[in-house]
């Protein structure tokens, strides 16, 4: 039932009930009895919207209306004991348990009004409202006191009993409260309400006022008589509450304090104005009374004590507030200096501390350094473990540098996994690069997150103040160059700057700009290299490998393979490696040539891509080659990464007969459970073992192992970088199935290649690797 017919609805029966209860009651003299029991209607419909409204709410304003409904199921209760007494016993008493009931429907009205003021009210601000508050009932309480109550008490005790007195007397003490209550509302609770909500429930609070106003003083004068004409009076405030439930269901909370928004200023000038008003008023009567010590005089010099006390609290929450403010600017200043999640500096506080030691270290001639800090592989720890490991890494890290400063070395958090220090009266270089050592030395110890271990190392690059720059932009631009010098080198390393690295710098950055454009402009080329057996010298497969011709001049996959990881372009690029080079596989065999495996070499980046499985299907498809003579050559630094997802995407390369090669074998980060972990089908010896394998013995017997534990394992060995006759003869005396390397052939273009393999004639070419 919508608000608008429910309104109708309670409107229609509130004329039925008052034509039945009212005309039988003028018209027939023995339905008493009757009449009391329809009484009962207004109370129960009362009850039954407001419990409707609490129901339709959220908030806070749902216990308010909660409890509105219980005050008039407490009016209900009443009027059900009245009923029982007049129909069972035949007498309408003037003081019985009824008006418990009654006067708890007042009691439950204020609580809900004093519910909403501390619900919505701050600790001093609740407490300013509430002295407010009761200063201005106080001025209402002593003239009501003064010209109304007290001069009908004397009356009151002569013609009825004390506890007749005291509960009529009840009435105009909670009137007083609920008038205070009205006020309060209007004055600071109005957006809680709708609009029609509070008219209905202001104007039906009035008549329940005026109601008992008549009833104390007509009990006052002995001239009270139950179910005259004022009983009306309560039902009327009766069906205004339940009004006032059915208004405030369905409309949203911002409806109401959009229609109330305005004049807020008003309202708080005269919450706040009032109360002084009535000392006012007060304070003049005092004066006409002044030799008399009456409730004048007392209300007033309560009022007074009040309002010193009022003051206090003002002073207190000023206090408060201007230490949360004190707080709040403290807090702001470090969150706008700090970095969250390391609590170091952040970059902009750093920056600023590093130009005052460079205005300090140049007015008093002394020398300071920027130490440039960053995580080894930091991104690969990442995609591996998560970044919230990521972020403990960052945290434990930070511990670890504070550890190592002092007075004199400040450290910072850049962004990610940068970190500088600050080293002020710098002594000498040796001093640096001890201090350099221990930060080194401090990130290299094992980390255990979670029951899980995990290392990482650092790459420092140190400039020092003045012979490498004098500006913060300057200093910071060259311990970063320093730094990038240290990982080229393999990380876990520092270097101090040098003016060649400024050029470094540079052509990396122009190394990185051309390389963006050498798909569009053509300049990658593929060269094969031949994999040759051990056993009989016939070639059964080749490796491609890519070359960029820039400029006129080939470029070292050394210098832009690690650019090509490191901005992404990897991925691009490989996919065009792998398309071409499947691509001339197939046209060698509709060319008539025996069918031949190919390797590619798969980037860790390119692995980690969501699409690789389809992007590789996708090639197979457009180029025809046959899935099962695809060799993809991954490197051992894939373990470090996110191993289920690289294990997920292999298993369903392998599905579709694709063989896995490990790379580079020996010089990674991965054990000899990786080889079933990824289930490999081959293994390629690093070039680092065979080209020392003839000086050096151990070596051999690396080598040994490793092919030995491969064999046990049913997986071909590659021997790649064979250079001599001396290397091939041990390689193929250890066993080693497949030789690749310039000492049978250098990489070569398809074009040599093909005269390469014509020359050592098609008759000759393995399959027994097929």
């Amino acid at each position: 039932m919508g608000s608008l017919s429910s309104k109708k609805f309670v409107f229609t029966m509130m004329l039925v009930y008052f034509a039945v209860a009212y005309g039988l009651d003028y018209w027939f003299s023995n339905v008493r009895h009757a009449v009391l029991v329809l009484q009962l209607f207004p109370p129960a419909a009362a009850s039954y919207y407001l419990l409707q409204a609490g129901r339709k709410h959220r908030d806070g304003v749902r216990t308010f209306w909660y409890m509105m409904a219980a005050g008039c199921a407490s009016y209900f209760a009443a009027q059900l004991i009245w009923v029982y007494y007049d129909w069972i016993f035949g007498i309408t008493p003037m003081i019985s348990i009824a008006d418990l009931f009654w006067d708890l429907q007042n009691f439950l009205y204020i609580a809900a009004f004093g519910y909403i003021h501390f619900k919505e009210k701050r600790v001093f601000q609740g407490i300013r409202f509430g002295f407010d508050i009761l200063i201005l009932m106080l001025a209402v309480t002593t003239v009501s006191w003064q010209f109304g109550v007290r001069p009908y008490l004397e009356s009151l005790f002569s013609n009825h009993s004390s506890l007749a007195t005291l509960t009529a007397l009840f009435y105009p003490i909670s009137d007083l409260f609920l008038v205070v209550s009205l006020f309060a509302v209007h004055m600071a609770y109005r957006p809680l309400f709708h609009k029609a909500a509070l008219s209905y429930m202001t104007i039906g609070f009035i008549v329940f006022i005026a109601y008992d106003s008549f009833y104390f003083y007509l009990t006052a004068s002995n001239s009270y008589e139950p179910g005259g004409w004022m009983d009306s009076l309560c039902d009327i405030a009766l069906f205004l509450l339940a009004f006032a439930g059915i208004s405030s269901v369905g409309i949203p909370q911002e409806q109401a304090k959009s229609r109330s928004g305005s004049g807020n200023a008003g309202k708080v000038f005269v919450r706040v104005v009032l109360p002084y008003v009535g000392l006012l008023v007060l304070l003049v009567f005092m004066i006409d009374r002044i030799a008399v010590v009456d409730g004048i005089v007392i209300g007033s010099a309560v009022m007074i004590v009040l309002i010193l006390i009022r003051q206090v609290t003002v002073l207190l929450e000023n206090d408060s507030l201007l230490g949360k403010l004190r707080k709040a600017l403290a807090q702001a200043r470090y969150l706008a200096n700090h970095d969250a999640l390391s609590e170091l500096p952040n970059r902009r506080y750093f920056e600023k501390m590093l130009m005052e030691a460079i205005e300090e270290a140049a007015r008093v001639g002394e020398r300071i350094a920027v130490l440039f800090m960053d995580l080894d592989r930091f991104k690969y720890m990442n995609d591996s473990f998560g970044h919230l490991k990521g972020d403990l890494v960052i945290r434990h890290v930070a511990e670890r540098l504070k550890q190592v400063m002092n007075e004199d070395r400040i450290v910072a958090r850049l962004a990610g996994d940068e970190f500088t220090v600050l080293v002020r009266h710098v002594g000498s270089r040796q001093e640096l690069a001890g201090l350099a050592q221990s930060i080194l030395a401090a990130v290299a110890t094992p980390y255990v997150l979670d029951h899980v271990e995990l290392q990482t190392t650092a790459s420092v690059g140190v400039a020092v103040f003045p012979e490498d720059g004098a500006e913060v932009a300057k200093l910071m631009k060259r311990a970063d160059a320093a730094m990038y010098k240290a990982k080229e080198r393999g990380g876990n390393k520092y270097e101090f700057y040098q003016s060649a690295l400024d050029g470094i710098h540079r052509n990396k950055i122009k190394l990185e700009r051309s390389l963006r454009k050498a798909l569009e402009r053509e300049e990658f080329v593929l060269y094969y290299q031949p994999q040759v057996s051990a056993a009989d010298g016939t070639a059964g497969g080749a490796e491609a490998l890519i070359r960029w011709v820039h400029d006129g001049r080939f470029v070292s996959p050394g210098d832009f393979i690690p650019v090509a990881e490191e901005t992404g372009l990897i991925v691009p690029i490989g996919d065009w490696v792998m398309r071409t080079a499947c691509r001339q596989a197939k046209l060698w065999q509709d060319a008539g040539m025996p069918q031949m495996k190919m390797g590619i070499n798969v980037s860790p980046v390119q692995l980690q891509q969501d699409d690789f499985v389809e992007t590789v299907t996708r090639i197979l498809s457009e180029t025809g080659f046959q899935p099962h003579l695809l060799v993809l050559e991954i490197t051992e630094g894939i373990a470090i990464r996110d191993i289920q997802d690289t294990v997920d995407k292999l298993v369903a390369l392998k599905a579709m007969g694709i063989r896995i090669s490990m790379d580079d074998f020996g010089t990674g980060y991965s054990s000899l459970g990786f080889l079933q972990t990824f289930k490999v089908d081959e293994l390629k010896i690093a070039q680092t073992f065979i080209s020392h394998i003839a000086e050096k013995d151990d070596h051999a017997q690396i080598v040994k192992a490793i092919v030995a534990m491969a064999h046990s394992l049913e997986l071909d060995v590659i021997a790649e970088g064979v250079e001599t006759r001396e290397q091939f003869a041990i390689m193929r005396e250890l066993q080693c199935d497949w030789i690749q390397g310039y000492y049978f052939c250098k990489p070569m273009p398809s074009e040599e290649f093909e005269r390469y393999l014509d020359e050592r004639g098609r008759k000759h070419l393995q399959s027994t690797r097929l």
